[in-house]
């Protein structure tokens, strides 16, 4: 016969209240803890845009891959000087280490820096 158990392994303690709730006045029922309500809302404070790194991403460019230098969410055409958001970046200059909005931006700087 195994050991016997103090607790059920489904019970937990007071320290293994996730830190979200410490602070939190009264009690906290695991019926609360586990609820569609208090789960949702903490996927929903997890997936909160204001979570990620905003601003402009410094970026190294390099043959069919970036390296990102410091996370953000944009980063500035060297042509127009619109904001590319990273998941539409499909320009760039390896050689300038420059990003282009389009491919006639990109084509623009090439036929300047060509002359």
């Amino acid at each position: 016969m195994g050991p016997h158990l103090a607790r059920p392994p489904f019970a937990f303690a007071e320290s293994d209240v996730p830190y979200l709730f410490r602070g939190t006045k009264g009690k906290l029922s695991a019926r609360y803890i586990f609820s569609f309500r208090c789960v949702s809302g903490m996927i929903a404070h997890m997936l909160d845009r204001s979570s990620r790194p905003t601003g402009e991403a410094r970026l190294r460019y390099l043959d069919a891959d970036i390296e990102m230098i410091a996370p953000g969410d944009y980063v500035t055409c060297a042509v127009t000087g619109r904001k590319i958001p990273l998941q539409g970046l499909r320009y760039w200059s390896v050689d300038l280490q420059e990003a282009y909005w389009d491919a006639d931006a990109a084509s623009q700087r090439m036929a300047k820096a060509g002359s």
